[in-house]
């Protein structure tokens, strides 16, 4: 028997590549022998890969599309397996115009704001970067009926991420860059210079702040809320700390992030909101406007809390959490939880999907984490230490002994690891995974089966559709 010159290539490349090379040729070959079979095989050869893979591909099946970046992968299961869907709850939306114009006159603490700008000058807007959903742009259109948003300056609040450029730039702010380009400032946490020192918290953090902040006679902070997987929420106080703090804040203050109760939805005792607030205090008291935004779906703008910047967070809190969270009766066995744009860009971000997804599966279990990752694995100390060694102890140990920025998300992932099988489907290399605690998984649809024959009789699936952002919460028996 002549085999095809693709069995010949296969075999070529599986002794190069070894397993990671299998899984994705695998799926290659499955396609081929189900959409192409071979003529150069014998018809009882093509039928025997169709009986392998029948729950795939015949009979009676399930078609479940998975986000991926801006594609959907499918997914087929039988009609009887037993998944569960989880996508952003549908809320009724009231238009931009209207929902930012309601809350800027109903501005907690101040009556509205346009009661409050009045006699305002040297005003400093301090902007998120483009890894945080903040419709900017829309904000500044109505409160440029309102000012001349042309004399204020603007500071993008980065934290430890790396500056934007020209394009992040345009992203952030949209139709009013041209306008405002010379009065933007970037924040650069390692630059000294631009920093003040304000004190040192109660948990022993030494507050740097960008002087820029000390300098302004006004503040208004557009910030966005979501749910965040160890300081409870992102907004409010996050905008300045970490968002124009210098590195070494923003280092001591992640390093919390490992201690009891840094947790999603947690403010009251989460220490890593205790030391935040701690660090906002020692700002010298000057008028501060606060604009809270809360997006849903695909930069869908769902309500916005202006005013006091504590009032306006909190409340924007309480409506975060109703929104974000699902109701979890029985968790599963296998979680499989997408990171979508602009998390899904690399490993550090997506990482948030995991924490998110991790409360819905069972001890013991499978968690699935969905990502492109095309900008690969992302801040360099997290994939440094969480590939130094196999052992989980000593990672978490070297994460709390020697603390590095980005450290508390290896130990993260180095303690899921001790109760759970981790996988990551990404354009990341199988060799860049294979020291890490997470297993490459170049086919999707062969790693949920693979997990689903690991011999449970009644085997459940997860599917968080927004991993990033939909938060599990176990319901009291």
């Amino acid at each position: 028997m002549r085999l095809p010159l693709s069995v010949f290539f296969f075999c070529i490349l599986y002794i190069l590549f070894g397993e990671g090379m299998w899984l994705e040729s695998r799926s290659f070959w499955i396609k081929r022998c189900l959409i192409q079979p071979s003529r150069n095989l014998p018809l009882r050869i093509n039928l025997l890969f169709l009986h392998e893979y029948k729950n795939l591909y015949l009979g009676n099946e399930m078609e479940i599309k998975i986000p991926y970046g801006e594609q959907k992968k499918k997914l087929y299961l039988s009609e009887d397996t037993k998944v569960e869907m989880v996508f952003p709850k549908k809320v009724s939306l009231s238009g931009r115009e209207l929902t930012i114009k309601k809350s800027l006159d109903n501005a907690f603490g101040c009556g509205s704001f346009e009661k409050w700008i009045k006699r305002k000058e040297n005003i400093l807007f301090v902007v998120n970067d483009a890894t945080r959903p903040t419709p900017a742009p829309d904000i500044l259109t109505e409160l440029d009926k309102k000012m001349d948003i042309g004399r204020a300056k603007y500071i993008v609040a980065t934290g430890a991420h790396k500056e934007p450029d020209d394009r992040g730039l345009q992203l952030i702010f949209g139709e009013f860059y041209e306008r405002i380009k010379s009065n933007i400032i970037l924040h650069n946490a390692k630059n000294k210079k631009s920093l003040a020192k304000l004190g040192i918290t109660k948990k022993g953090t030494q507050v740097w702040i960008n002087k820029e902040v000390l300098q302004a006679k006004a503040l208004i902070a557009i910030g966005s809320v979501e749910p965040h997987y160890f300081a409870g929420f992102t907004g409010g106080r996050k905008s300045f700390f970490p968002g124009l703090a210098g590195y070494v804040t923003i280092e001591q203050n992640h390093k919390l992030a490992l201690d009891n109760g840094a947790e999603v939805f947690r403010l009251e005792g989460n220490p890593v909101q205790l030391d935040l607030l701690d660090a906002f205090k020692m700002i010298p008291d000057v008028p501060l406007f606060s604009v809270q935004t809360i997006v849903i779906g695909k930069q869908d703008l769902y309500s916005v809390f202006c005013g006091n910047i504590h009032e306006s967070f909190y409340r924007a809190a309480e409506s975060v959490r109703s929104i974000f969270s699902f109701p979890v009766k029985e968790k599963a066995d296998i979680v499989i939880t997408v990171a979508k744009p602009p998390l899904d860009k690399n490993l550090y971000q997506a990482h948030k999907a995991i924490e998110n997804g991790k409360l819905a599966l069972k001890d013991g279990g499978v968690l699935i984490l969905v990502a492109p990752c095309l900008e690969g694995i992302g801040f360099d100390n997290f994939y440094k230490l969480l590939s130094s060694s196999d052992d989980p102890e000593e990672i978490i140990k070297k994460a709390r002994e020697n603390y590095k920025l980005g450290y508390h998300k290896a130990a993260r992932i180095a303690e899921l690891s001790k109760k759970a099988e981790l996988y990551l489907f990404s354009e990341i290399g199988y060799k860049t995974l294979k020291d890490t605690f997470l297993k490459s998984s170049v086919c999707l649809q062969d790693t949920v089966e693979k997990a689903m024959a690991k011999g449970r009789e009644s085997v459940k699936i997860i599917i968080i559709d927004d991993g990033g952002n939909m938060v599990p919460v176990e319901e009291e028996k």
